[in-house]
């Protein structure tokens, strides 16, 4: 069995490649919502996070022989649970990484969230949010120094946010993708002078985000993904299926 760390659209279009291939897999996701991703496909979905002490035990029970991480990039504590069970249990261990997007005026590339937040960016501004619900907590101080502030969450999410301090109305729930004319209706009907997002590539619609910035004359602040060395890295779906032929065909170390 191979072990897809998944949740994002990378992964399921990995999952039909290796359906195409014949090759059986788990996906894992931590939110039950995108287990959805997988309609239709011929493998198994686990919802949940893992706890530390239980990942070591379900590789052994699935006699999982290889893992395709195609978690999101800003998903760092899966991808170094799953690189340390990997070296611990001699499984072979495949990174999936979507091809980063180079930016160009006006899109600004920040190392941090903490860097984006400052006066000199924010103060007095028409924000807009687009980091997920995690980054909410550093968020939050900011809406009394800014002209105003919205944050787009998963729609499962939205009752978080509010319950952290924001208001309704500040509170956008929205799944990807999205559509570019609602995208630019959206920034132009909220006059919106500063958009804050990730480095996530083009499924996770930064290439939308700086197009229109361009085009709007937005400031885009982009938050750089995390600084994670795996083992092995590729973007070419091709050789995950290859690794994965390989994978399988290996003497199982259970």
């Amino acid at each position: 069995m191979l072990w897809l760390i998944g949740g994002t659209s990378d992964s399921r279009t990995l999952a039909q490649a290796l359906d195409r291939a014949g090759l059986p897999w788990i996906a894992t996701v931590v939110n039950p919502a995108a287990a959805r991703l997988y309609d239709g496909l011929n493998g198994v979905v686990r919802s949940g996070a893992f706890a530390p002490a239980d990942l070591m035990p379900w590789l052994a029970d699935r006699a999982i022989r290889g893992i395709i991480d195609a978690s999101h990039p800003f998903a760092t504590e899966i991808s170094q649970q799953a690189i340390a069970a990997a070296a611990l249990r001699s499984i072979p261990y495949l990174r999936f990484e979507r091809p980063a997007i180079p930016l160009e005026p006006p899109a600004l590339q920040l190392p941090n969230l903490a860097a984006a937040l400052c006066d000199r960016f924010l103060r007095d501004r028409l924000v807009l949010f687009t980091l997920g619900v995690k980054a909410l907590p550093q968020i939050l101080p900011w809406r009394d120094r800014v002209a105003a502030l919205w944050v787009r969450v998963l729609p499962e999410s939205v009752a978080q946010a509010i319950a952290l301090g924001f208001d309704r109305s500040e509170v956008i729930g929205q799944r990807l993708p999205v559509d570019p004319a609602q995208e630019r209706a959206d920034w132009q009907n909220r006059a919106i002078e500063v958009v804050v997002t990730k480095a996530a590539g083009a499924a996770g619609g930064l290439d939308l985000k700086q197009a229109l910035a361009k085009e709007l004359g937005v400031q885009l602040l982009v938050i750089d993904r995390p600084s994670i060395v795996y083992p092995a890295q590729t973007d070419q779906i091709d050789e995950v299926v290859a690794f994965a032929h390989r994978a399988i065909s290996l003497r199982s170390s259970y």
